[in-house]
């Protein structure tokens, strides 16, 4: 140990060694010490792995397997459980080393607290560089903006002048000196001395006994003027004025208006005592708001009266003076006076004065007075005064009365026998004594009635000896009646038989006129019986009109001879059921024969879906057998799965995907097997193969794909290769043909004819309803099960996408309509209408059918049957876009295919009109065309359901469609935003404009919403001219023949216009479907008639062309 004294640091060496050692000789076991201890993970406890000599920097724990989490923090450590940070990363400082070491420092290094460790850089100085050195003179500190420099620090007593850019003397005028400034900004530190201001204490202040100004502008000129004076001033219009000499301390007064703090002397007032008090016998006058002087204490016998604004001297009756405020007497009043001021005389009192508050007589009053006051003399027709009380004597002298005995007695009250008096009751008036004779009544007032016996009565006026002849009552004064000679006295009963032709106790009534010679008894019962036609034991009721003969029972009214055609029961007062073919049966009513369509004993019962209305009367079995889609003795079973038509004999055949179909007409929901068409798939089809003709070559070759012969192609060819010729190749193209022969045309109106007839027998089941079995949409689709292609098409606010929707065993296409969650809720809310709506409506073949609703995270879909041909709207146009010669002839086949579109949506609309629903947007972007060209009318996002809609009035009200649908706005949806059934005849009006024009826009010209409504048929402009003076865009060509010139229907602005060259008849239906007022347009089914004749009869004869549209390239 002494050699190892001397050296300071060998222990520690020798220490190390030892340990190291230690570490080296260890049994080889595994280290589980941090590499992140200082000098290495060797230098930790073994068995704690605590190391031995802290961390490295970034770490810290007992083990140093912790990060530092403070930001720019380089060494760190646990202080009772908290982190903080023992050195910072270079160029940060501060606890938690946020802050950075300034710019200005060399290395841009600091310590801990900021201060540059290795000085500053060139120019600056202080502990953290934070001074620059400046060429300002008295200048302590630079600082730069994007511009200049400029003094941020000046010595003590001068301050940065910006306007000379040099340190400036403060003010000498600071309190405390040049030195009291801020160095910064030249401020005085404690303020200014007197007559001195401004914030750099430079201005001087001119005003007299003024302690502080303020410099203002007086318009253009700035003047100075003082805020606060001394004591015994105050400030006006910016100078010092003297308080008042008249104020009760003229050295004190409020300093900004002068107001005498303390009073006025006496004789003075106002709130500067400066108005002389010149009310007379007014020690202190006072303003009541500034225009009206009162005085505040009058002299002493004097007191303030409002009334005479004065000084009035105090009452005379006062004992000792009076309230000099009001006047009121402070001492009490002399005797025989009371009130406030003692201004009022006692009354006639009795023995001592009145009391001097309410002048009351304390002990009465006086002889002949009386009341509270003793102000009332006694009446004089009063007995006693003593006993007059609450206004009212005692008692009266004779032949007075009354509570003051101020009335008379009447003069004829009988007098008193005694002392000759007349008395009468002191309250009442009445009589005492009674009355004299001949009077009578309470006061003998009234005389005996001159019907009494002898003219003498009682005191009540009963006839003390009775009536005389033909009067009867107490006091004679009722007559008997005329029908009896004698009557009863007390109550005027006759007490002899009636006259003739009356009856009762008192022979007022009188024998009913229909009785038998006007005879009846006391109960006015006829006696000799009934005149003819009536019947009751008085002969008052009248035989019922429906009794043959009209002829009854005298007493029950049965008719005796039998009831009249349509009645039955005793009394013939029972009507036959209106459904009875003629007449029914007298006692049960059971009709002898039933009208068509009934049956049952009172043909209460329908014969439903029998076929031709006709069953048996007694069973209800269906004669003639059933109507389609019903089967049963009664009609009353729906057509099984795959069975339709009447009696449901037919069986469903040719449906795709071996679907079902309607039980109505056996419409097939997919569409039909490859070969087969038409709407029940019962029709083979013909498959046309188009081959492109040579440039030089004006002919088309047409191959079809049957084993037929020569012969039959030939004749195949000639009849129906224009129709089939779109209908099997491709959609567009109904119109495309030349010029037919006569025979031609003539086998074709045969054909044609008897296609019409069958739609026609078709039609009638159209318009009624499908049984609930028939029903569809109502399935929810599995998103799994349905496929879309990548082609869109737009919709009116959607876009839609065909698609494949697996069934169980096939597939089969459908028309998809998508609709984004993220649209607005108004959108989605039509977008879901639409299949509340249609999801109900049973299957009709003019309806595109709903098949069901299908939902992701994204969209929502509602499917529908697909359509091969597309929309009309696009038919029509590419009939347009195809022709090249528009004046060319085409064959009437092309009028026959567009107007039956038009029938055919029709048929739809009488079918929803009778579900009640209105589809408001009739037009033929909303119709579509299957294989067959039959139209569908789809979309009905704006449709009504009239039984839920909102009524006003009898009214149906709805939001109005969108602008751009203008043209289907008839003018009652304009103005009042009511609509009917008549609002979609409007639409049919539209659909045929767009069929005549080929799909033209119905966008309406002029200001949108401010059309004038249409003019009544004939109120029309030039002819051949529409409202601007050019034809109408679209019109179609019409030959002069069967037309007539083009005019508007509509007025010039917001309504549609007859097309230029219209054909006739379209334009008559045009017409009648535009009536301004609804009640006068045509209802559906007539239309569907008119239509319906005209492809029948308007056939082109002897090469005349009713109606061109174009003619295809």
């Amino acid at each position: 140990m002494k050699a190892l004294q001397g050296h300071p640091y060998t222990f520690p060496k020798l220490f190390l060694f030892v340990l190291l050692m230690l570490i080296v000789t260890s049994n080889g076991e595994e280290s589980h010490c941090s590499e992140n201890c200082r000098y290495g993970e060797e230098f930790c406890r073994e068995e704690t792995s605590h190391c031995l000599y802290g961390c490295d920097d970034g770490f810290l724990g007992e083990a140093c397997g912790q990060v530092c989490s403070i930001l720019y923090c380089k060494a760190c450590m646990y202080n009772n459980s908290k982190e903080i940070c023992t050195r910072c990363k270079d160029g940060h400082y501060g606890p938690d080393c946020l802050q950075q070491c300034s710019d200005t420092c060399k290395n841009k290094k600091c310590d801990r607290y900021g201060r540059c460790i290795f000085g500053c850089k060139e120019n600056h100085h202080g502990e953290k560089c934070e001074h620059q050195k400046c060429s300002f003179v008295d200048c302590l500190s630079c600082a730069y903006t994007q511009y200049e420099s400029y003094c941020s620090e000046c010595v003590k007593g001068k301050y940065w002048n910006p306007y000379i850019n040099n340190c400036t003397n403060c003010s000498d005028h600071c309190i405390g000196g040049q030195l009291a400034c801020n160095s910064s900004n030249g401020i005085c530190n404690h303020g200014c001395e007197p007559r001195w201001f401004g914030y750099l204490c430079d201005k001087y202040c001119p005003v007299d006994n003024c302690t502080q100004c303020r410099e203002v502008f007086h318009g253009t000129q700035k003047v100075k003027e003082c805020q606060v004076c001394n004591d015994g001033y105050f400030t006006s219009h910016g100078m010092c004025e003297k308080c008042s000499d008249t104020c009760l301390d003229s050295t004190s007064c409020d300093g900004q208006n002068g107001k005498c703090v303390s009073g006025c002397k006496e004789g003075w007032y106002g709130d500067r005592c400066n108005k002389m008090c010149r009310i007379s016998n007014c020690r202190k006058c006072e303003d009541f708001n500034q225009n009206h002087i009162y005085c505040e204490i009058c002299e002493n016998g004097f007191y303030w009266s409002s009334k005479d604004s004065n000084c009035s001297h105090c009452p005379p009756n006062c004992t000792n003076g009076c309230n000099i405020s009001d006047g009121s007497c402070i001492g009490g009043c002399k005797n025989g006076y009371y009130g406030n001021q003692c201004d009022t005389m006692c009354g006639h009192c009795a023995n001592i004065p009145c009391n001097e508050t309410n002048g009351y007589c304390l002990q009465g009053c006086q002889k002949g007075w009386y009341g509270t006051w003793c102000m009332s003399s006694c009446p004089i027709h009063c007995r006693s005064c003593v006993d007059f009380k609450n206004n009212t004597c005692g008692a009266c002298e004779p032949g007075w009365y009354g509570p003051r005995c101020e009335l008379k007695c009447s003069e004829f009250c009988k007098r008193n026998s005694y002392s000759n008096f007349l008395y009468c009751d002191k309250d009442t008036g009445e009589c005492s004594d009674g009355c004299p004779p001949s009077y009578r009544g309470a006061f003998c007032n009234i005389t005996c009635h001159d019907n009494c016996y002898n003219d003498i009565c009682d005191l009540t006026g009963n006839c003390s000896y009775g009536c005389k002849r033909n009067y009867y009552g107490t006091d004679c004064n009722k007559r008997c009646s005329q029908n009896c000679d004698m009557c009863h006295q007390g109550d005027g009963k006759c007490s002899v038989p009636c006259r003739q032709g009356y009856y009762g106790e008192y022979c007022t009534n009188k024998c009913s006129d229909s009785c038998l010679f006007q005879t009846c008894d006391e109960q006015g019962t006829c006696v000799s019986g009934c005149e003819a036609g009536f019947y009751g034991s008085s002969c008052q009721k009248v035989c019922n009109s429906n009794c043959m003969d009209q002829t009854c029972h005298r007493f029950t009214g049965y008719c005796t001879q039998g009831c009249g055609p349509g009645y039955y029961g005793n009394q013939c007062d029972v009507e036959c059921s209106p459904k009875c073919l003629k007449n029914c049966t007298r006692d049960l009513g059971f009709c002898l024969g039933c009208k068509k369509g009934f049956y049952g004993n009172r043909c209460e019962e329908v014969c439903q879906y029998c076929y031709n209305d006709t069953c048996a009367q007694g069973t209800g079995v269906c004669t003639q057998g059933c109507e389609v889609g019903r089967t049963g003795q009664q009609c009353a079973s729906s057509c099984q799965k795959g069975r339709f038509g009447r009696d449901c004999k037919l069986s469903c055949s040719n449906c795709k995907d071996n679907t079902l179909c309607g039980a109505i007409n056996g419409t097939c929901l997919l569409g039909c097997i490859d070969g087969w068409t038409n709407y029940n798939c019962q029709r083979k089809s013909l498959r046309i193969v188009h081959y492109t003709q040579e440039p030089d070559s004006e002919r088309s070759t047409i191959a079809i794909s049957t084993s037929a012969t020569v012969g039959v192609l030939l004749t195949i060819i000639v009849i129906v290769v224009g129709a089939v010729c779109h209908r099997r190749g491709r959609c567009p193209g109904a119109c495309a043909l030349k010029k037919k022969s006569e025979s031609d045309l003539q086998g074709d109106r045969q054909n044609y004819q008897a296609s019409l007839r069958k739609t026609s027998v078709e039609g009638s089941d159209l318009l009624m309803s499908s049984p609930p079995s028939a029903r569809v949409g109502n399935l929810t689709i599995d998103p799994a099960d349905l496929q879309l292609e990548t082609t869109e098409m737009k919709g009116l606010f959607y876009m839609v996408k065909i698609g494949r929707l697996q069934h169980t065993q096939s597939q089969s296409t459908v028309m998809v309509k998508l609709l984004c969650k993220a649209t607005q809720r108004r959108l989605q809310s039509d977008f879901l209408h639409e299949v509340e709506v249609v999801r109900t409506l049973d299957l009709h073949r003019n309806i595109l059918s709903y098949i069901g609703l299908c939902e992701n995270e994204r969209f929502i879909h509602s499917v529908f049957e697909a359509c091969g041909c597309g929309d009309l709207k696009k038919y029509l146009t590419n009939l347009k876009r195809s022709s090249s010669d528009p004046s060319s002839n085409t064959v009437q086949l092309c009028y026959m295919e567009l107007i039956k579109f038009v029938v055919d949506i029709l048929h739809a609309l009488v079918f929803l009109h009778n579900n009640k629903i209105i589809h408001r947007l009739v037009g033929a972007q909303n119709i579509y065309l299957d294989n067959d060209y039959t139209a569908k009318l789809a979309n009905f996002h704006f449709a009504i359901k009239t039984r839920d809609a909102v009524r006003e009035n009898g009214t149906i009200r709805a939001r109005k469609l969108p602008q751009r649908y203008a043209a289907w706005m008839p003018p009652e949806a304009r103005g009042e935003d009511t609509y009917s059934h008549y609002t979609d005849m409007w639409g049919i009006g539209v659909l045929l404009w767009e069929v005549v024009t080929l799909g033209s826009s119905t966008h309406l010209q002029g200001t949108p919403g401010l059309g004038s409504p249409p003019a009544t048929p004939g109120d029309h402009t030039a002819p051949g001219t529409s409202p601007n003076n050019h034809s109408t865009p679209g019109a179609s060509t019409v030959d002069p023949r069967g037309s007539r010139p083009g005019r508007p229907l509509m007025a010039p602005i917001g309504y549609l216009t007859i097309p230029i060259d219209c054909d006739r008849f379209l334009c008559q239906c045009m017409e009648q479907c535009w009536n301004p007022i609804p009640e006068n347009r045509p209802t559906f089914t007539p239309m569907v008639r008119k239509l319906s004749a005209s492809l029948t009869r308007r056939w082109p004869g002897n090469g005349e062309v009713l109606m061109s549209v174009s003619t295809l390239v």
